[in-house]
């Protein structure tokens, strides 16, 4: 069964078009990402079938929780051509994979961050983002 993200080959390239969409502060990918740890850590199983779905899913709960304002789910689905009941189902299966656990640390954000060298974007990425 073909994955509904066809056009986007790519985590990165996902992750990036959705921050632009819905003006996402890249903390969000940082969140996110510790929401895919969590779900790894349950023992729940992201191949390359459900990655994205997971991503898509984690971005969105970490929007919820630490933005002022997020995109309702019918947003996040229409934007990916994906299911409003898939994104409810996925989201559910994060949030009771993970018990509700959602609060991410200072210390859990800052090691994140700093090992994917996050907030440290080099002059030449600077200046290809404001070319953007």
């Amino acid at each position: 069964q073909k994955s509904s993200f066809t056009r986007y080959e790519r985590a990165s390239d996902l992750l990036d078009r959705l921050c632009r969409r819905f003006e996402l502060h890249p903390s969000m990918v940082v969140v996110a990402l510790i929401y895919l740890q969590r779900l790894h850590d349950a023992g729940v199983i992201l191949n390359s079938s459900k990655i994205n779905a997971y991503l898509l899913v984690a971005l969105m709960t970490a929007t919820k929780v630490f933005e002022d304002r997020s995109p309702i789910n019918s947003l996040w689905a229409n934007e990916w051509l994906m299911a409003m009941q898939d994104v409810n189902t996925f989201e559910l299966r994060l949030l009771t994979a993970v018990h509700f656990r959602l609060f991410v640390s200072t210390e859990e954000f800052g090691d994140l961050a700093n090992d994917l060298h996050f907030f440290q974007p080099t002059a030449e990425m600077a200046t290809a983002r404001l070319a953007m």
